[in-house]
């Protein structure tokens, strides 16, 4: 079993680019409009990467976001970083809208 666990590590680091491999901490931020606003109704963290991705997976909202970063303190930054783009109009332009 050990040579079939190394062949997937292998194959996961194979897909996974060079500067995100070290990242061990992950959040699904929840967003939703309304009115003109919009509002961070919640999020979820994980310190795994593959249960972060199949849960963000099976979120309807395509305004939904996956973050992830190498500590804890990182992930917080990037999650209030997050709220602030999603009050830029801008940001939103560029950002969500062509996605949505």
């Amino acid at each position: 079993m050990k040579n079939k666990n190394e062949h997937i590590e292998k194959l996961a680091n194979a897909l996974v680019p060079e500067e995100y491999r070290d990242n061990k901490f992950f959040s699904v931020m929840f967003f939703e409009r309304e009115g003109t606003d919009w509002i961070c109704l919640g999020k979820r963290r994980f310190n795994d990467g593959m249960d972060a991705l199949n849960f963000y997976s099976n979120i309807p909202c395509p305004a939904s976001q996956l973050i992830d970063a190498k500590t804890i303190e990182e992930l917080e930054t990037k999650e209030e970083q997050m709220i602030t783009n999603f009050a830029n109009e801008e940001w939103l332009k560029e950002c969500l809208y062509p996605f949505m």
